[in-house]
């Protein structure tokens, strides 16, 4: 069988991924043959290999971007691998209405370390490890290939505090948790920062709310209370508002154990 009818077959039986083993076996040549023959087709951007041993076949439609959608594509390339994932911190926010901030790159979030993105044509996955995800709050949105996980708002607000310098820095950080305000619920914050073993996000976040701009005035309230009162059980030590920015002789905000070494402008 020709390598151009095996994909033709598993397209129209809509299949649009093989690995090299199962080429090999259904074509019946050697390995060496096979990846003459295929670099061909990715030359014509009628596959890509994001991962080593794994070919996904491209739709026609998708072809002038050079790849499928990374929503597409993910689910695939982690499914091939067998690696925990979601979808997290920009690419989540977006999902849940904030998209003033919205990147090119597609984020995930895993408890496997890449160490490079997945970078085809205009399509850029960009990976973020977290040690442990298994207790991640997410939803699952259905995909062609199974289920992309992606983060709720709580976790997602979680995460744009704990990784700002993915999210552009602390005025990106800012329109993002603006923009979220209204999808986040404050029992289910309050319940995540019960169970963090650091609550410095909780600080900075709570504080972030309060200085901003936001057009859910309402919700941002209920939030900035709710915060309030779970850290007024707790013992908190004073955190700079910018990790790498110096704090001698800075502003403290009390009520949030905050050093204010740093101003916030969100772009709301």
């Amino acid at each position: 069988m020709q390598v151009s009818r095996y994909i033709a077959q598993l397209e129209a039986q809509g299949i649009l991924y093989f690995t090299i083993h199962e080429a090999v076996k259904s074509l019946k040549i050697s390995k060496e043959k096979l990846y003459q023959r295929l670099y061909h087709f990715k030359k014509k951007r009628i596959i890509v290999s994001p991962v080593q041993g794994l070919y996904v076949i491209v739709p026609i439609q998708h072809r002038a971007i050079g790849c499928m959608p990374p929503e597409e594509l993910i689910v695939i390339v982690m499914k091939y691998l067998k690696v925990p994932f979601y979808a997290g911190l920009l690419t989540a926010a977006a999902y849940h209405g904030a998209t003033h901030q919205r990147l090119r790159v597609f984020q995930v979030v895993s408890s496997k370390r890449f160490f490079r993105d997945i970078i085809i044509g205009d399509v850029w996955i960009e990976f973020i490890y977290k040690k442990d995800i298994t207790s991640v709050a997410v939803a699952k949105k259905e995909m062609h290939a199974g289920y992309l996980p992606i983060s709720t708002p709580e976790e997602t607000a979680k995460d744009v505090m704990r990784f700002y310098k993915k999210c552009g820095g602390l005025n990106h950080q800012a329109t993002v948790l603006a923009e979220l305000t209204k999808a986040i619920n404050p029992q289910k914050l309050i319940f995540l920062a019960r169970k963090s073993d650091s609550i410095v996000w909780v600080q900075r976040m709570g504080y972030m709310l309060e200085v901003i701009e936001t057009f859910y005035e309402k919700e941002r309230d209920s939030l900035v209370a709710a915060l309030a009162k779970f850290l007024a059980h707790q013992q908190p030590k004073y955190a700079p508002l910018a990790r790498e920015i110096a704090t001698k002789g800075k502003p403290r905000n009390r009520k949030w154990k905050i050093i204010e070494n740093a101003t916030i402008e969100s772009d709301i």
